[in-house]
């Protein structure tokens, strides 16, 4: 029998409560969410660890959302999560998702990379 693998998704938010929100949903024994609320911390630690897909919230504290998705890995697809109704972004995401946040829509994107990593 096959072992699956764990996905690392990184999910970078200014606000706690989405991180532990975000984290009760998301994690289980096969997904691991590794949450900051500050993204320089988050940038360090993508050179350090091996995250398999990124989700950031658009307005940080210190700089942008897509000023984070070009510092991370190029390798690692990076969606953004807003509750802004325009976003003139200078990266190119693979999506944007609006806040209020369906369940679903994060759920399916997880299970996609899931499958693809346990695929391979």
């Amino acid at each position: 029998m096959k072992l699956k693998k764990v996905l690392d998704v990184l999910y970078v938010d200014d606000e706690k409560e989405l991180g532990d929100i975000f984290k009760d949903l998301y994690s289980n024994e096969f997904v691991k969410v590794h949450f900051f609320d500050n993204s320089k911390t988050a940038i360090e630690q993508s050179k350090k660890n091996d995250f398999d897909i990124a989700f950031l919230d658009y307005r940080l504290p210190e700089m942008l959302g897509d000023e984070v998705a070009q510092q991370l890995p190029t390798s690692l697809p990076k969606y953004l999560i807003t509750g802004e109704l325009e976003v003139v972004s200078k990266y190119d995401f693979i999506d944007v998702i609006s806040k209020p946040t369906d369940f679903n829509i994060i759920k399916n994107i997880i299970q996609k990379y899931l499958d693809k990593k346990n695929a391979s």
